[in-house]
């Protein structure tokens, strides 16, 4: 009885993945709300799915993922730093109209449960993009918004009135990508190493334990970077390495490290390295490297 029931179950959830894969993707994601771990190693299926995960929008967004045209939009409440009392906050307030631009934002909010912090975070999820500023241009003006908008009750709607901003170009996208990382806890938009990892076929980290002992080829993002030195007073390096789903611990002896002391932390490698194992953990240990970008 219980072999039929699991296998009804499986039945009608494998249904669901294939034909209507964005709903079935959106209540795994919905059932893990606050997970880091689980929703990044949902949001990898949704790219494996073809699913288009759209970053958080101030006029659109609410406390839950959204169905629009075969895309989800993640939520507001996913953010780091946003509380269920600030998404109502902006839910309510979005009730009276939509936010025309930054300096409306600030003026009808900021105070209310929304504080720079809040702000920054927002930025960095993309929420203010379709306000039509670029993320740098709010980081560089943030005082100055600010300052609008504790004394923007006290002024009346002429625009004539609103600070002139300094424009700057958009950050880079490596500088991008670890401000995203630093809102959500992973990369919700494309990751770094996933056009790479498609082109040279190369193995997923979560899957390392199956190679133990061989020599395998990975991408992956550099996250940390660690140097020591040894008891003869040579450099080595360790290496904390990500992809879409998980991390795995990269290690330079003092002859590699040589060939190789450029690495910083944002770089995406493509390592052919022997799979070894300290303690309980798979480690990776480097043969030879390449930057890919």
């Amino acid at each position: 009885a219980h072999a039929v029931s699991y296998g009804v179950i499986a039945y009608k959830m494998a249904y669901l993945k294939a034909y209507y894969p964005e709903y079935f993707m959106k209540s795994l994601l919905s059932s893990v709300m606050g997970s880091e771990l689980k929703t990044k190693d949902y949001i990898y299926e949704c790219k494996l799915l073809n699913i288009n995960l759209l970053s958080p929008d101030i006029n659109i967004s609410t406390d839950q993922y959204l169905i629009k045209d075969g895309s989800l939009r993640y939520p507001l409440s996913g953010i780091k730093g946003m509380g269920y009392s600030i998404v109502n906050t902006i839910m309510l307030e979005r009730e009276k109209g939509l936010f025309t631009d930054m300096f409306d934002f600030v003026k009808r909010m900021y105070g209310k449960n929304i504080n720079k912090k809040v702000i920054q975070n927002l930025n960095y999820a993309g929420c203010f993009l379709s306000l039509g500023l670029n993320k740098k241009t709010i980081d560089e003006n943030i005082d100055l918004i600010i300052n609008y908008g504790e004394i923007g009750g006290l002024l009346d709607n002429d625009d004539s009135l609103k600070p002139v901003l300094n424009m700057y170009p958009e950050y880079t996208n490596k500088e991008l990508m670890i401000k995203e990382a630093e809102v959500f806890g992973f990369y919700l938009s494309r990751h770094p190493v996933t056009e790479y990892k498609v082109k040279y076929n190369t193995i997923n980290l979560s899957n390392v334990n199956n190679y133990f002992d061989k020599f395998i080829d990975v991408i992956v993002y550099v996250d940390r970077i660690k140097n020591i030195n040894t008891k003869n007073n040579e450099t080595m390096c360790f290496i904390t390495g990500s992809d879409e789903i998980t991390n795995i611990d990269v290690v330079l002896f003092p002859k590699t490290y040589e060939l190789y002391q450029d690495i910083e932390v944002g770089d995406i490698l493509k390592i052919n390295g022997k799979i070894e194992k300290r303690f309980d953990k798979y480690q990776l240990v480097v043969k030879n490297l390449e930057k890919m970008g």
